[in-house]
């Protein structure tokens, strides 16, 4: 468990999965402001698929990725992970946080908390994410921690409501 705090004074607390999580899961990334700049999560999102990320996260056993809950005054408010993790080496960062939480400065301390402990705890030398070509406040966030844009795919994302755009490509070196 990580624990954070915004320049605000907001206090946060990034932990593992639980059961208990699924209600607030669907009903936080069931919206297609946040669905719109996400790689294969359906929409509608549904308990079903909320049931099934959380048994990924609690019982997969993969030892490539770790995804973690926003947790704001004990309710789940959004997810941060790596994935594609290769421990001394490079690990992909995502992330999604609940409209009512927008443009409060949560998901940029949230980035710096989550990937500095991931620098140390997997001594990665590399930590890197993709936004989207819309999804501008995404982009401030990991601008805000260090991250530099390496790279522009053109036309390579297409979202689930047929919006195509460019990837963005971002890298933080340690």
């Amino acid at each position: 468990m990580l624990i954070g705090e915004t320049k605000s004074g907001l206090k946060f607390t990034l932990r593992k999965f639980k059961k208990s999580d699924v209600s607030d899961l669907a009903k936080s990334i069931n919206n297609k402001k946040i669905i719109q700049n996400l790689a294969n999560v359906p929409y509608p999102y549904t308990k079903k698929d909320a049931v099934w990320w959380i048994n990924q996260n609690i019982y997969g056993g993969n030892k490539d990725k770790l995804n973690l809950v926003i947790d704001l005054e004990g309710r789940l408010a959004g997810s941060i992970g790596i994935t594609s993790l290769v421990p001394g080496h490079k690990g992909h960062l995502g992330y999604w946080l609940a409209e009512e939480h927008w443009e409060k400065g949560i998901m940029t301390e949230v980035t710096r908390v989550f990937t500095d402990y991931c620098f140390k705890e997997f001594n990665l030398i590399r930590i890197y994410g993709s936004v989207y070509d819309w999804n501008l406040a995404s982009a401030r966030v990991i601008e805000k921690n260090g991250f530099v844009k390496e790279g522009i795919l053109r036309n390579n994302v297409k979202n689930l409501f047929g919006k195509l755009g460019d990837e963005w490509v971002y890298g933080k070196v340690k």
